[in-house]
């Protein structure tokens, strides 16, 4: 018995993500549909042909897990590709990648958000000693030491009870 194998539903839009490397592109599908694979392939296809750098990527998902997963398998990827190419250019492309790994943006949205925030406080009109709080963190404080100390969690900052100030109409609500 001969197996068929048809292409998947979305080939173009796999196709997409693999070639379009100039473009911006939101990649949504359900779990375990191959959205992580597709990223992986797509990103060593950027390193690989240049200019931009593992700086230069921007790779952002929902959960931390699915985050670490995808730098996970970034490393992997990388570390056989770069084995697997020809290409000498490419291969130093993909070497230097895999060193600067931990420089690139492969985050949470959130976690994007205020490494942005981070970077360009003035811009995003934050205070640089305001501190952005996961909600873990900021569940731990709720239930552990703000009952202690008498102090209110407001957007992720705290406010003394004796220091409240109205928010001016002007502030933004994600302040």
């Amino acid at each position: 018995m001969t197996m068929v194998t048809r292409p998947y539903p979305d080939a173009d839009a796999r196709a997409a993500i693999r070639d379009d490397l100039h473009d911006t592109l939101v990649v949504e599908a359900a779990a375990g549909t191959g959205k992580t694979t597709e990223l992986v392939h797509r990103i060593l296809r950027v390193l690989e042909t240049g200019p931009d750098r593992i700086e230069q990527v921007v790779a952002v998902t929902f959960t931390e897990k699915a985050a670490g997963e995808l730098k996970l398998r970034l490393r992997e990827a990388l570390e056989i590709r770069r084995g697997q190419i020809a290409d000498a250019d490419a291969q130093e492309r993909l070497d230097e990648a895999l060193k600067s790994l931990e420089e690139a943006h492969v985050n949470t949205i959130h976690g994007f958000c205020a490494e942005l925030i981070r970077e360009r406080p003035v811009e995003a009109r934050v205070d640089r000693r305001e501190q952005i709080w996961s909600e873990h963190l900021l569940h731990v404080f709720e239930q552990t030491v703000r009952p202690v100390r008498g102090e209110e969690v407001v957007l992720g900052r705290t406010i003394r009870q004796s220091n409240k100030l109205p928010i001016p109409a002007t502030s933004s609500p994600h302040r």
